[in-house]
C-alpha cells in the first residue's frame, strides 16, 4: 500500500492534468450533445449570430472574451459550413473551452516548475475549474467564465516564469495582452491581484525576470484594471448582479461548501508548517477527512440539487468575481510564505473532477429532454402559441430567449420546415428583445436550409 502511495504522488501532477482534460473533453461533449448553448442568453446570442453570418458583439468591455467565444463558429461561416449542427455545436464547443484550456496550460506550467513548489497549484486549479464549472458553468453566454481562464493563466505565468525559459507561455501571455483590456468588466479586480503579483516577483526576483517584458504586463494591468471600471460603472448591466448577491443567504448549500473548502486549506497550511510528529499525523488525517467532506457536500448538490443549480448559474455568475480572487490571494500567500501544501488537498481535487463530470452528464441530459419536449409540443401546434398553454416543466425555461430557443431546438432535431414556435409574454415589455409575436423579427435562416413558413403564423 506505501508503494502505491508513493508511486501515485509522483506521478499525482500528471495524474491531475490528464484527469483535468478529460473533464474539459466531457463538458465540451456534454454540451454539445445536450444543447446546453441555447440556455437563456445562449440562445438569444446564437440566432443572432446564424442571423448576421458572423461575429455578435455589443457589450462594451467583453469583446475580447466574445471574441474567443465567438472564434470556432466564426471560422466555421468562413470555411462555408452551412449545416446549422455543426454550427451549433462549434459555437457550444467555443462557449466553454476557454476555461479549462487556460487552465490546462496554467497546470502544465505549474508542472514544469514543480521543483519550485508548482505541483501544489494544480490541484487548487482543478477546484477553481470545478467550483466556477458547476455554479456559473451551465450558462455558457457567460463570457466571465472565459475571463476566469484568461486570469488564471496569467497569475500562475506572472508567479512561475523564469527568464530564459518558458517561451511557449510567454508568446501566449503576450497575446493574452491583447484581449485583457476588454476581456471582461471582472478584471477590475482581477488585474488589481495580477498587479500585486506582478509587483511583488519584481521587487523579489528581479534578476529572473525580463524587466522590459513585466513592465508590459504592468502598464497593460493598470490599464485594464482601469478600464474595466469603466466598463462596470457606465457600460455593463450591474443590477442584476447585485439583485443575485442579495440573495446569495437563501443558498445555504453553497455556503458549506465553501466554508468545509476554507476551512481544509487552512488546515493544509497548518499541516504544511508543523514539524514531523504525532500531531502532524492527526492533522494529516484531518485534511484528509475535511477534503472528502468537502466532495461529500458537493456530491450531495450534483445528486439532489442539481437541476436548480444549472438554473441559477446566471445568478450565481458574481462568484466568478469572488473566487478567482480569493484563489489568487491565496496562491500569493503560499508563494511568499514558501509553504508548500505538497497534496494535501489533492483529494479533494479528484473528488471534483470526478463529480463535475457526472455534473455535466446530468444536467446536460436533463436539458437534452427539455428541448426534446419543446420540439413535441412544437408539433402539436401551428403558428405562435405561448408557453402558458403547455406543460412545459419550467426548470430551464427564459422567458424573453424562449422564441429563439424553440427555433433552434426544432432545427438542431432535424425540421427544416419551421411553421410554429413558443413563446413566452411579459407584463414588463422591454425584458423583450424584439416582438415575440411578429414572424418578420426573427430573420430568415434560408442559407442553413432552415424555412420560416411566415404563412402560418399570420
Amino acid at each position: 500500500m506505501g508503494a502505491f502511495v508513493e508511486r501515485f504522488k509522483r506521478y499525482a501532477a500528471g495524474i491531475l492534468i490528464a484527469g483535468m482534460f478529460l473533464t474539459v473533453i466531457v463538458k465540451c461533449v456534454a454540451t454539445a450533445a445536450g444543447g446546453n448553448y441555447l440556455f437563456a442568453d445562449g440562445a438569444n446570442h446564437l440566432y443572432n449570430i446564424l442571423r448576421a453570418g458572423d461575429a455578435v458583439t455589443n457589450i462594451d468591455g467583453r469583446q475580447g472574451s466574445f471574441f474567443l467565444m465567438e472564434l470556432l463558429i466564426t471560422l466555421g461561416m468562413k470555411l462555408g459550413i452551412t449545416n446549422i449542427n455543426i454550427l451549433c455545436v462549434l459555437y457550444g464547443v467555443g462557449s466553454v473551452i476557454w476555461l479549462g484550456f487556460f487552465i490546462l496550460l496554467a497546470m502544465c506550467l505549474c508542472k514544469k516548475h514543480g521543483q519550485e513548489g508548482g505541483t501544489q497549484y494544480i490541484a487548487l486549479l482543478a477546484v477553481l475549474y470545478v467550483m466556477v464549472n458547476i455554479f456559473t458553468g451551465f450558462f455558457t453566454a457567460i463570457e466571465s467564465i472565459t475571463a476566469v481562464g484568461m486570469y488564471s493563466f496569467l497569475l500562475i505565468y506572472y508567479m512561475l516564469s523564469q527568464k530564459g525559459k518558458d517561451w511557449g507561455f510567454r508568446i501566449i501571455s503576450g497575446i493574452l495582452l491583447v484581449f485583457l483590456p476588454v476581456a471582461n468588466e471582472y478584471f477590475v479586480g482581477y488585474s488589481a491581484v495580477l498587479l500585486l503579483v506582478l509587483a511583488v516577483r519584481m521587487l523579489r526576483d528581479r534578476k529572473e525576470l525580463y524587466i522590459g517584458e513585466w513592465a508590459v504586463h504592468f502598464m497593460v494591468n493598470i490599464y485594464t484594471c482601469y478600464h474595466s471600471y469603466l466598463a462596470a460603472t457606465e457600460g455593463a448591466p450591474t443590477s442584476s448582479l447585485e439583485a443575485s448577491i442579495r440573495t446569495l443567504a437563501d443558498r445555504k448549500y453553497y455556503w458549506l461548501l465553501l466554508g468545509t473548502i476554507v476551512v481544509t486549506l487552512l488546515a493544509a497550511v497548518i499541516y504544511s508548517i508543523i514539524p514531523d510528529g504525532t500531531f502532524k499525523k492527526i492533522m494529516c488525517c484531518i485534511v484528509f477527512l475535511l477534503c472528502v467532506l468537502c466532495g461529500v457536500w458537493l456530491a450531495l448538490a450534483v445528486y439532489l440539487i442539481a437541476y436548480g443549480i444549472a438554473s441559477i448559474s446566471f445568478s450565481m455568475r458574481f462568484m466568478n468575481l469572488i473566487l478567482p480572487m480569493a484563489v489568487g490571494m491565496f496562491f500569493l500567500v503560499l508563494w511568499l510564505l514558501r509553504l508548500n501544501l505538497k497534496y494535501s488537498v489533492l483529494p479533494m481535487a479528484v473528488l471534483f473532477l470526478v463529480l463535475s463530470c457526472i455534473y455535466d452528464v446530468r444536467v446536460s441530459r436533463a436539458y437534452h429532454d427539455y428541448l426534446v419536449r419543446i420540439h413535441e409540443l412544437n408539433q402539436e401546434y401551428t403558428g405562435f402559441f405561448e408557453v402558458g398553454q403547455t406543460n412545459l416543466d419550467r426548470t430551464f425555461c427564459w422567458g424573453w430567449p424562449l422564441p429563439m430557443e424553440s427555433i433552434l431546438a426544432q432545427c438542431i432535431q432535424g425540421e427544416t420546415v419551421i411553421d410554429s414556435n413558443m413563446i413566452y409574454r411579459f407584463d414588463m415589455q422591454q425584458w423583450e428583445s424584439f416582438d415575440s409575436d411578429d414572424i418578420e423579427a426573427y430573420g430568415d435562416l434560408e442559407r442553413y436550409g432552415i424555412h420560416i413558413d411566415k404563412e402560418a403564423f399570420r
